[in-house]
Formats: structure tokens, sequence, C-alpha cells
């Protein structure tokens, strides 16, 4: 609905005349400023404000309806994003609500949408991902960046990669039983990606040099046996530091396995990935042998 200016923005706002919705974001734009809020959240409003203005734009304020909104915010749903969805509508909850403290309408048609529900689901950590994360692993301390490359290269969960030991590692093998599958697996020391030229024997040598090879594998230069916790919050604190952001929620260190499975299928085949990671399916049981554990499946 277009609409002529008939007189000043402060002399319209007062409800005695139609507000337009751009000029009401304008205004509401002053009121978010004197809130002090950090440029990046001020960054994200104005950009979700943008969006607004270019739906309803000359749209008059006080005609604005539920039905508008809806309409409006189904739009990003239907494009899968729905958590932004979510945001907007909480930022129109807010400018309506400003809106009418300063008598330009009297109600809130944004009050009566939903928010739509959220599917929570872990981001998924690409290879440029990886390069960004271990990059920042190398500024944390020393066993952090060869832990990361060990859990990419084996494909292990985290509590497999805890209780690695260095009497587990010999002839040329890292020999593992999953703590979950009860699995058994020899992963042999030539295992590599050639994507990133990273080996196996080559990040067990780091570890070697830092930790004297005492005990456990995943350990620091002191020989300390490092707690599941703490090689979880070294996997965020790497991700953290590398200045990645997320639409989603941010991955666990279990993306770890996820993104190794896709990287050596890639590589080697989707066979070769199940095997390293040891999962049993219809079409791959025939390729185990179940024997009570006497038996090593070889990598």
């Amino acid at each position: 609905m277009a609409h002529q200016k008939q007189s000043p923005l402060i002399d319209r706002i007062s409800g005695t005349q139609a507000t337009t919705v751009s000029e009401w974001t304008t205004r509401y734009l002053e009121i978010l400023e004197s809130r002090k809020l950090k440029p990046k959240t001020m960054s994200e409003y104005n950009k979700y404000l943008k969006a607004v203005n270019a739906y309803l734009d000359e749209f008059a304020i006080q005609k604005v309806e539920t039905k508008d909104i809806a309409a409006f915010l189904r739009q990003w749903v239907k494009t899968g994003k729905v958590t932004i969805a979510n945001r907007i509508r909480a930022l129109l909850l807010d400018l309506f609500r400003e809106a009418i403290a300063e008598g330009v309408i009297k109600s809130n048609p944004a009050e009566a949408t939903r928010n739509q529900r959220v599917e929570i689901q872990r981001e998924r950590i690409t290879l440029d991902d990886w390069k960004a994360i271990r990059k920042a692993a190398d500024k944390l301390p020393e066993w952090v960046g060869p832990f990361l490359d060990l859990a990419l290269l084996t494909g292990q969960r985290l509590s497999d990669v805890q209780s690695m030991c260095w009497k587990d590692y010999r002839r040329g093998r890292l020999y593992i039983k999953q703590e979950k599958t009860g699995m058994i697996l020899a992963i042999a020391e030539t295992t590599r990606l050639e994507c990133l030229n990273l080996s196996l024997s080559d990040v067990l040598q780091r570890f070697k040099t830092l930790n004297n090879g005492q005990f456990h594998i995943v350990a620091d230069e002191k020989q300390s046996v490092l707690a599941k916790k703490t090689l979880s919050e070294a996997f965020m604190k790497a991700h953290r530091a590398s200045g990645l952001e997320w639409e989603g929620k941010p991955p666990s260190f279990h993306e770890i396995r996820s993104l190794s499975a896709r990287l050596h299928t890639e590589e080697k085949g989707k066979d070769y990935a199940q095997k390293l990671l040891g999962h049993k399916s219809a079409t791959m049981t025939d390729k185990y042998r179940d024997v009570r554990g006497s038996e090593w499946t070889e990598v």
C-alpha cells in the first residue's frame, strides 16, 4: 500500500496519522541503538528489518494484521530457515510492543503467531571447517592437535580414543576394542587421509615425542591421563577459536567420526569406512567374523 508522506516522521508517529512500516522501523532502529547492543546483534537486526521493509514497506503499521505477519514468516519456514523465522518473529514482537508504547498502535499483530518448532540437528563438519578447526588447535596445548588428528584418522568414538594405550600399538597396528559395540579392530599404522597428507604413524610419533609413550597414547607431556570431558572441551575450544559460525547447533566431537567416515569413503570406498568405524549392517554382516573376540578385523 503506497502512502504519500505528508509530514515529518516526528509528527507522524504521534498516532494521529497513518505511519508506514518503513517509517516505524526507522524509529525502532533508534530505540535499538539506545539499548547499546553488541555490533553483531545490531547487524543481525538490521538485516531482518530490511527483510521486513521489503515485504511491508509503505504499508500502514496500523493496518498490519496477524495474517500479514504469518504470511511473511511462512516464507522463511518454506525455505527451511525455521530458526531465522523465529528470530524475526521475536524481533517483530518487540517492534510492535514499542509501537504500542509510543501510542502508534493499540495491539500487537505478531502475538497471535506461533513459534515454529525447530528440529535441533548438529551441523556437519566439512573438510574446510576441519582445516580451520585444526589450525586453531595448534594454538592450544600441544596434545590437542594430534588428538584431533588421531580421532579423524581412526574414526573412533571419544571414549575409544581416550582409552588407546601404547601397549595396544604393536606390529604396525593399533588394536582397539570399542567400548560401545565390543567390536575389535586392528588399524594399520599406514592408515592415511591423502586430502590432509596425514598418516596414523606420524600422529603416533608426535604423541610418543610428547609423552614418551608410557601408558595412554592421548596424554600430555606429564603423561597425565586426560578425562573425556577435557578432550571434548578441547575440541569445543578449537572450533570456537576457529571463528566458524554455525546456522544450527554447533558440531559436537562425534561429528569428527562422521567426517572421518565421509573422507575415508571418498578415498577408499564405503566398505573400508564401515570396517574402520566398526559399523555392522545387514549388507555388511558377512564381512565381519564373529568368533567371540578371538580374531581382529584388520583395516
